[in-house]
């Protein structure tokens, strides 16, 4: 049998359970999950490696029509995960008010000429039984296979399910293609800033968390047994920024907290993390500051 490795894209509807997926399959935290829709901006890359495979699951933004601000670059992100992915993974979101929202992730992915298989999510209600049926029914027209995932089963079942279906749809090739001690192409300053993220759409509300931007200044880990993080909350308009601080700097210094002890969990080391709430203005909306946070739409 020869060896195959290759990017598999998650596709879905913001919120869809993508990032809760990747997570659960990989065992480590690699993408942030909060209850809130479109917190995912960057695509994170996943990697599960064994001696038959490396498959590289990259989780994309949320599919959205829009062509303006930071909209348009998730937008442009999604595509681009679909254009490079070898193969693909409808992901559908079993409480989706809109089916036509399903039809439309089915299209895409079927439209994109690669290889995929479709991910029924969040199937925790014994009352979804009956829409869970009648949306493999429909997968079954596009000729493709399909899974059923929910919160309650275990990390080794829904592997071993998925697992040998995405390597049936990877290219051969004679080695894995990154290192196979890793699991994620990620490095630690971008997961920090997306951890102290997460954090900030657990304990913000309305619009705040969605203008919200975090730029690290300082990652230190070589001067001791305890890294340093030096970053910036960023948010997009003056009245942000007190929400942000809180009564007594409560709400800043609680997220804070939080990132630490999530990151201290993920790197299985002291860290020391110091956060500074700043404004920039119509952030989202301005192309050079975008960019300053690593958000370049891509042409």
């Amino acid at each position: 049998m020869n060896y195959k490795a290759g990017f598999v894209g998650l596709v879905g509807r913001p919120n869809a359970g993508k990032s809760s997926l990747l997570n659960h399959l990989l065992g480590e935290k690699v993408g942030i999950v909060t209850n809130k829709p479109q917190t995912t901006r960057r695509r994170v890359v996943g990697i599960l490696t064994d001696d038959q495979a490396q498959v590289l699951i990259t989780d994309a933004p949320g599919a959205i029509r829009s062509t303006s601000g930071i909209n348009a670059f998730l937008q442009s992100e999604l595509e681009d995960v679909i254009e490079k992915s070898d193969a693909l993974v409808a992901i559908l979101n079993i409480d989706e008010k809109d089916p036509k929202q399903l039809d439309q992730i089915l299209e895409m992915t079927a439209a994109s000429g690669k290889p995929w298989l479709a991910v029924i999510s969040k199937a925790d209600q014994e009352e979804h039984a009956h829409r869970i049926l009648k949306l493999k029914n429909k997968i079954e027209t596009y000729g493709v296979p399909s899974v059923v995932v929910s919160t309650k089963y275990k990390k080794e079942d829904v592997l071993a399910e998925l697992l040998p279906m995405l390597k049936e749809l990877l290219p051969d090739s004679p080695a894995p293609l990154f290192d196979p001690e890793v699991y994620t192409t990620q490095n630690m300053r971008d997961l920090a800033a997306e951890v102290i993220r997460e954090k900030c759409f657990e304990y913000l509300h309305h619009e705040v968390p969605y203008g919200t931007a975090i730029k690290v200044i300082k990652y230190i880990e070589n001067a001791g047994p305890i890294i340093k993080i030096y970053a910036e909350v960023v948010v997009s308009k003056e009245g942000h920024r007190a929400m942000v601080v809180g009564a007594k700097a409560q709400t800043i210094r609680k997220i804070g907290i939080e990132a630490r002890k999530e990151l201290e969990k993920i790197v299985d080391r002291q860290i020391y993390l110091d956060l500074h709430v700043k404004v920039r203005k119509d952030w989202m909306k301005q192309d050079n500051m975008m960019k300053d946070f690593g958000y370049v739409v891509l042409d």
